[in-house]
This record gives structure tokens, C-alpha cells and sequence, in this order.
């Protein structure tokens, strides 16, 4: 079981470069200049928080914006879709970063988390039951006679309001 469950989505990558010349394979622009590539990148992701049953606690979004260049040698020896790549990834970290940052702050998300704090913090309220049942003898009679074989039967009940954490039960004989 969980407490959150955390569903992202992309919903917007948008990424474009510019070359002076695209038709040079030297990126050599008019008038015989050196070029670089400039790339720009922008995502937009929405994540909905839910808890550990499904329902929804929280819907929030956030956008990511990137930019790299790459001058005449890296024109030379990246391919375009370099400086789309690194603008790409800087957007995604930074929409990536916004949208956990809102999430955990979000007034819902706050509240949800608070609350489940202090249901785990209280206290359980264990209860023990111990009893035998003799049905399968001879002479059923609720009463463990000599030589008759019983089953013990135990059950444990939390009757508080928090989880029972760490609950060991240990048998022995005298």
C-alpha cells in the first residue's frame, strides 16, 4: 500500500534551432561566416497526486524552459539535434523541478500529508483473545480433557485509532 501515488504527464514539448545556412554542410552563413546552431526548448507537464486509495488530492502543472548553442566547431561535430538535446533536458529538469517543488507545496498536498501523519502517530490499541476449541474431538464439550487434542485460537484486534507497527506475537510452553 502506498501513501501517495504520483502521476505525471508531459503535455508540451515544443523544441526548434536556427542555422544562418542550413544548406552548409560547414555552417558557413552568408558572406562566408562561421555560424553556430541555437536551440530553444520548451514542456509543460500537469501531475496529479493521488492517494494510496486512487482519489485525487492534487492537480498541478508547471513549464520548463531550455537554450544551448553550439558555435562553428560544434557545428562542426554535433549534429543539431546536440543543442536541441541539451535545451531539451535543461526544460525537462527545470519543469521536472517546478512541478515536484509545487507539488509538495501545494495547501492539499500539505494537509493530506499532515493528517496521515498524525493517523500513523496515534496510538493502537491491541487487543488479545485467546481460546481453544475442542469441535473436532470425540466429545466436544469446551473443555480441554485429558488426553483430547484442541485448537488454540488467537485473535489479535487493534481497537485504536493508529497502525500496530511492528506487532510480534511469541508462544511458549512452561
Amino acid at each position: 500500500k502506498y501513501d501517495l501515488i504520483l502521476v505525471p504527464r508531459l503535455t508540451r514539448a515544443d523544441a526548434s534551432h536556427q542555422f544562418v545556412d542550413v544548406s552548409s554542410a560547414l555552417c558557413v552563413g552568408k558572406g562566408g561566416r562561421v555560424r553556430g546552431i541555437e536551440a530553444r526548448a520548451e514542456v509543460a507537464y500537469e501531475l496529479t497526486v493521488r492517494d494510496g486509495r486512487g482519489r485525487t488530492i492534487a492537480h498541478v502543472t508547471a513549464n520548463g524552459t531550455g537554450h544551448a548553442t553550439a558555435g562553428a566547431l560544434g557545428c562542426l561535430v554535433e549534429p543539431a539535434s546536440g543543442p536541441l538535446g541539451r535545451a531539451f533536458d535543461e526544460a525537462q529538469t527545470a519543469a521536472l523541478m517546478s512541478l515536484f517543488a509545487r507539488a509538495s507545496s501545494s495547501p492539499e498536498v500539505v494537509a493530506y500529508l499532515r493528517a496521515e501523519q498524525e493517523r500513523k502517530s496515534e496510538p493502537a490499541g491491541l487487543t488479545l483473545r485467546v481460546r481453544f476449541d475442542d469441535g473436532r474431538s470425540i466429545l466436544p464439550n469446551s473443555q480441554l480433557d485429558a488426553g483430547e487434542e484442541a485448537d488454540l485460537v488467537l485473535t489479535v484486534t487493534n481497537q485504536g485509532r493508529g497502525a500496530g507497527y511492528g506487532v510480534a506475537l511469541t508462544l511458549s510452553s512452561d
